[in-house]
């Protein structure tokens, strides 16, 4: 069974209808808006889908689980979903730092330096989705970094099997007691 959701004149909002389940009136609650974009690029920011399809190459886990040792790999989700879980041997640098900031491209760019990941290292840079992973790329992109790989599936593929290892970090277990 499906719930339709037609569109609403209020900001984003949609009116959820329960008629295909049967209801005879449509719930009068709201529907939250889609999930927006956190950090989306300003426009003096955007550069064509060419210009940044050639600073990276999109990858899939088993390419990751491959390179996982040689080379680094960057988990850009916030802290807290870092430590819930992520790919062993990541790198924690946070895009919402870089994107609160007034130039998010090259702050980016310095928390990956001071991580020792420089323009022309090859790196994997994965989120929750890789919606944000694809985000950071375009920010490093602009401002030089040629050699990176995009995990398009990042966590929620890597989860998807079984098999693949996920470190927990210690603080989790430290905020649970």
């Amino acid at each position: 069974m499906s719930v339709s959701a037609a569109p609403s004149a209020t900001m984003g909002a949609r009116r959820c209808s329960a008629r295909r389940l049967g209801m005879a009136a449509p719930l009068s609650r709201r529907c939250p808006a889609p999930f927006p974009f956190l950090f989306p690029m300003r426009p003096e920011q955007r550069f064509s889908e060419g210009d940044v399809m050639r600073a990276y190459q999109v990858v899939d886990a088993d390419y990751v689980e491959r390179e996982r040792g040689s080379m680094p790999l960057v988990d850009v989700r916030p802290p807290l979903l870092y430590d819930a879980g992520h790919i062993p041997t990541a790198l924690n640098v946070r895009l919402d730092v870089a994107a609160a900031s007034d130039d998010p491209a090259e702050t980016l760019a310095e928390l990956f330096r001071g991580e020792g990941i420089f323009p022309e290292d090859a790196v994997i840079v994965y989120c929750q989705s890789g919606i944000h992973a694809k985000i950071a790329c375009d920010y490093l992109a602009s401002v030089g970094y040629t050699e990176l790989r995009l995990y398009a599936g990042s966590m929620n593929d890597w989860v998807g099997d079984p098999a693949r290892p996920v470190e927990v970090s210690e603080a989790v277990f430290a905020r649970a007691s």
